[in-house]
């Protein structure tokens, strides 16, 4: 048949067709079908109309269930659908002609429902005359140069997933209408990553519609970027008022790059725009984030090959799969113990306390003990082994040999069962993070409970059951420990740790899989919950299952390899997306690189003395203390000629005050500390009237806030700017404390309320909200409250008069004139320790940490972080597993950092010794999460220069804090031990 009769034979049919139908206006077109029926499925029927049908197919399912509904007790129930159904299998026949949505704007309706039958525009012709059907075939028009528009991409790239993508977020952008589209600013923005491949769409999709006439509001979004060029472009935008497309190519073309649902800045100005819309779509685009504490361990590999092979096995930019192979070969070369080790401390991280256990329950309530895989699920695995190893009686070694065990036996049957908790719960020490059962108590163990074998199967057992113990033969200096076989009544004289104070509200994680679980102290209590779960980007994980969550807005620390296999850094903001976005490169890398001094060859990571002062070597930094020492050789007239000060300054108090916001008792002692005369005035910088000179605008406030940063280069900010024009209940949440106890949601509510500021948190329990005192740090405080606030301890009350110094032989005691201002000790016979520059002796578990100025420097130069010394302590505490202890501390006059952790102050409560003994323990972790530079540590951007730590508290011997089980003369040795410390202590105290 000829093209040219298919028109009249069109017609033919669709005057056959409109006979048939009923209308009852413009818009209300039905089937006849619906004549046939009556009452509700008639109205139901009436509800449908032809449009619907032709161009909403995706809703043909719904449109059958609800006339079922209304029609199921209709007496031609079966005619009636199946009219509805012939109907609309006729109008499928055009269902791919983009013009059909367009039929809704015909005027005349034997016109429309000629355009609901027909497959082009051609058929139309002698129904629909264009003189009477503008709008109609304007609209027609519209849709030809979408799909031209639209279709760019897929007939030049091929129809790919994301061509696919970008032609329908493009068609959706341009829908059928008699008049252009009217875009809002998500739309234009939106539609440049979904078309990132064609950017022709893009501007053709811009010119087919209607642009924003209003101003884009951008200024809220302008500081999420950290890119200088972004925050300027942002700023023009919105002090130029700049609307439309022209507003939008600023801000992609002056600095703040294509829209990137993964960037700050975007992700800030679509959700201001339109986030329902733009949290499906960041969603949808969300890239997983690199397991960056893996990424970490890989700076711990001893050979060039092995480091490569860790980057390219971890780092998604990087992996191909090439590397697999050469990877887990890394792992298991004999020089590779570090970087073995800290991925078994990322994967299985050595934690205090234990849930409660069924099969291994000797381990519950060790809150004195630490395990590596204390769960739920190790422990039925332990339950499932010691069970085939009774039903079997047997037991295969590695060379093939088999072994007749004694399992039924009631001495035995423990024996068994203690070896195999250990090797499933895996007890580990925080001295070191890793326990090695001593080889021969394991031998003996096991050699008396083999029916047959000699002592070199027990051996051969040992070390397939506990690998480490083969170890400890070629060692002979590794110091073991003896298996915890089972519960046994402890001496009254061990110090174990009741689980009801020296709770770990985190371990087992009660959040969700990818939630982050925060300790909760009471100070810090919300919901009178010991902790909080919250989302956060994933950093570390396995099987799925997050090992460790950073929390939103926290500086997460990326390593990634570089030219000449150097390793470099860039930091990245976590979102409460939780992505890490507006990575900023460091620009600088380096290697595991020693140092020299003096002609001398330090190794990375080794901590040595040189001359006075404590030194450790850090990729190649040498970062010392300004310390001083004393030696026998010094005569008496050498020896009275110190003070006990750094630098032997002199004790008189002549304080000045810092470029970095600390108060040093004498100019000598700020020079000492490496500042130069030009960081520093006299003074006391609290006293600093900052705000006559502060930057805020006229629509803030200044309130004027101590703090101290650990980088002394560019002034530390000693104030805030509080904003009075937006409505404080809008502004973010920042609890603040005012000077009556109250708490406020921020600061702009404090000073709406027309408070007086104290200090920044929640207004804490257990301390005087009243009365000066003197820091640990020698800094005067408002109250003992604002110094705890500020994470400083009480040294003495009043204000302070003096400064510790060293107390020795021949040298000045400076302390003696606020002797008996100290407050009385807690305990009596606890580890004590007088903190440096302080006076007063204080029960805690104390550090002096040293901390790289490069890196320091290098995050406050990118704008990244300005580190203070309130914050470096803040994020210290994140890492505390116990709910009862607290840490403090402070930048010293040798420009290192002390810390001190100690028992939580509780109103209404004693501490006890055991209490005070967790904390210690706590402190010791940290020394050694920081000496071996834990991803826990080097992952963070806040605790990321932090080098090296010593412990400064008096060494409490292990055996009396880990109770281990012995047996015969060994154990009444141990408990004897344990007394004659204990007396030792108390005599000496």
């Amino acid at each position: 048949m000829s093209r040219g009769g298919l028109p009249l034979i069109f017609t033919v049919i669709v005057c056959c067709v409109t006979r048939h139908w009923s209308f009852v206006d413009a818009e209300g077109i039905y089937p006849v079908c619906c004549e046939n029926v009556s009452g509700n499925c008639r109205t139901a029927c009436l509800k449908i109309t032809l449009i619907d049908l032709a161009t909403k197919p995706e809703r043909h399912q719904l449109f059958t269930a609800h006339l079922e509904q209304h029609c199921e007790s209709t007496k031609y129930l079966w005619d009636f659908m199946r009219c509805f159904n012939n109907t609309t299998r006729e109008l499928q026949r055009g269902s791919n002609w983009p013009g059909r949505e367009c039929c809704v704007f015909a005027k005349d309706p034997r016109c429309r429902v000629a355009c609901i039958y027909a497959q082009s525009v051609y058929e139309l012709e002698p129904v629909c005359w264009s003189s009477k059907e503008s709008g109609l075939y304007d609209c027609f028009q519209s849709r030809d140069d979408a799909e031209k528009c639209c279709g760019f991409v897929a007939h030049r790239n091929g129809s790919s997933s994301s061509n696919v993508g970008c032609h329908n977020f493009c068609m959706e952008l341009l829908p059928a209408s008699v008049s252009p589209p009217e875009f809002s600013y998500s739309d234009l923005i939106l539609l440049h990553p979904k078309c990132s491949e064609a950017s022709e769409v893009v501007h053709c999709a811009w010119g087919l519609g209607k642009a924003p006439e209003h101003p884009l509001e951008c200024q809220s979004c302008c500081n999420a970027s950290l890119n200088q060029a972004c925050r300027a472009a942002c700023m023009e935008v919105s002090s130029n008022e700049l609307s439309g497309i022209r507003a939008v190519e600023i801000l992609i073309s002056s600095g703040c790059g294509p829209p990137d649902p993964t960037e700050a800045f975007w992700i800030c100005l679509l959700k201001s725009l339109d986030a329902e819309k733009s949290t499906s779509f960041i969603a949808a685009k969300q890239r997983p984030n690199p397991d960056t504490m893996k990424l970490h361990c890989c700076l711990k590999a001893a050979t060039s090959r092995c480091r490569i092979a860790c980057f390219n096995f971890h780092d998604p930019d990087l992996s191909t799969g090439n590397f697999d192979d050469a990877f887990w070969d890394c792992l298991e070369d004999n020089l590779e113990f570090s970087l073995r080790s800290c991925f078994r401390d990322v994967s299985l991280p050595c934690q205090t306390g234990c849930p409660t256990l069924g099969f291994c329950s000797h381990f519950n309530d060790r809150s004195d003990m630490s395990f590596r895989s204390c769960d739920i699920q190790s422990d039925k695995r332990a339950q499932r082994k010691f069970e085939q190893w009774g039903k079997e009686g047997q037991l295969a070694l590695p060379n093939g040999t088999i072994v007749t065990l004694k399992v039924h036996e009631e001495e035995c049957s423990q024996t068994w069962r203690g070896i195999i908790c250990n090797q499933h719960i895996q007890p580990c020490d925080i001295s070191n993070w890793d326990i090695t059962f001593c080889h021969e108590d394991c031998v003996k163990l096991v050699f008396g409970c083999l029916k047959e074998g000699s002592q070199f199967h027990a051996a051969e057992i040992c070390a397939s059951l506990f690998p480490s113990t083969a170890r400890v033969m070629e060692n002979t200096t590794t110091i073991c420990s003896r298996l915890e076989i089972s519960a046994s009544k402890k001496s009254e004289h061990f110090l174990t740790l009741p689980q009801e104070f020296s709770t770990t509200p985190c371990h087992p994680n009660p959040c969700q899989p990818n939630e982050r679980c925060d300790v909760r102290r009471e100070s810090e209590r919300y919901a009178n919950s010991t902790y909080e779960c919250s989302t956060g980007c994933v950093v570390s994980s396995k099987d799925g299952t997050a090992l460790y969550v950073a929390s939103p807005e926290d500086k997460v620390v990326v390593p990634y390899l570089g030219a000449d296999e150097r390793v470099c850094y860039k930091v990245c903001t976590c979102t409460r997306e939780g992505l890490m976005t507006s990575c900023e490169d460091m620009g600088f890398c380096d290697l595991p690189d020693g140092c020299w001094s003096n002609t001398i060859h330090y190794d990375h990571g080794s901590s040595f003395q040189r001359s006075c002062s404590r030194c450790v070597c850090l990729a190649g930094e040498l970062i010392c203390s300004a310390g001083y020492c004393l030696t026998e050789a010094q005569r008496d007239e050498e020896r009275n000629a110190l003070t006990g000060l750094p630098c032997s300054c002199p004790t008189d108090f002549n304080r000045v005050c810092g470029l970095n916001g600390k108060t040093y008792p004498t100019e000598c002692s700020a020079r000492c500390s490496g500042l130069s005369e030009y960081h520093f005035k006299g003074g006391i910088c609290s006293l600093e009237q900052v705000c006559p000179y502060s930057d805020c605008g006229p629509d803030h406030w200044c309130v004027e806030r101590s703090e101290v940063c650990l980088a002394h280069q560019n002034p530390c900010q000693q104030h805030t700017c509080v904003d009075i024009k937006t409505n404080c209940s809008e502004q973010p949440i920042d609890v603040a404390c005012d000077t009556d106890g109250n708490e406020h949601s921020n600061l702009c509510s404090l000073l709406l309320a027309g408070r007086r500021f104290h200090y920044m948190g929640k207004c804490l329990n257990g301390c005087s909200s009243y009365g000066h005192v003197c820091g640990q740090n020698s800094e005067t405080f408002e109250s003992e409250c604002a110094a705890l606030a500020d994470r400083v301890g009480t040294d003495y009350k009043g204000r302070c008069i003096t400064v510790g110094g060293r107390i020795e032989k021949g040298l000045l005691n400076t302390c003696l004139v606020v002797e008996k201002r100290c407050p009385p000790r807690v305990l009596s016979n606890c580890v004590n320790v007088i903190p440096p520059d302080a006076c007063c002796s204080v029960c805690a578990g104390a550090l002096r940490i040293l901390f790289s100025k490069r890196r320091l420097h290098r995050l406050a130069e990118r704008n990244v972080l300005t580190i203070t010394s309130r914050q470096l302590i803040t994020e210290l505490q994140r890492l505390i597993q116990s709910s009862s202890c607290q840490v403090l501390g402070y930048l010293t006059m040798e420009n290192d950092i002390v810390v001190l952790v100690q028992r939580l102050n509780v109103t209404g409560e004693s501490a006890t010794l055991e209490e005070h003994l967790a904390c210690v323990r706590e402190s010791e972790r940290l020394h050694y999460l920081i000496n071996s530079q834990n991803p826990l540590i080097t992952t963070n951007a806040m605790l990321w220069p932090l080098a090296g730590s010593k412990i400064i508290h008096a060494h409490v011997p292990r055996s009396c804090t880990d109770s281990h089980v012995m047996v015969g003369y060994a154990q009444h040795l141990h408990i004897l031990f344990c007394i004659i410390f204990i007396f030792l202590m108390k005599a000496c105290l």
